[in-house]
Formats: C-alpha cells, structure tokens, sequence
C-alpha cells in the first residue's frame, strides 16, 4: 500500500510508503492520497 492511515483518537496520520522511489508521488499514490484526505474530511 502507497499511502498508510493511522487513527489514535482525534489524531490522523497519513503517511506515503514508497521508500522505493524515495516517496515520491505517481499519480497512483496521489489519488491514494485524495481519497486519504477526503476519508478524513468526512470524519470531520
């Protein structure tokens, strides 16, 4: 998985797991990356 979500109460971590090519982002792991941030909007 490119792009790891940790919840620990009200605290969300998103984290880009591609150590491969030095996390940089393709445009896999970008939509990864929006459907991250909209997951986390909703939860408000």
């Amino acid at each position: 998985m490119k792009v790891l979500v940790e919840k620990d109460g009200p605290v969300t971590t998103v984290i880009i797991n591609r150590p491969e090519a030095r996390n940089a982002v393709d445009p896999e792991t970008a939509a990864a990356l929006r459907e991250a941030f909209r997951a986390f909007e909703k939860d408000g």
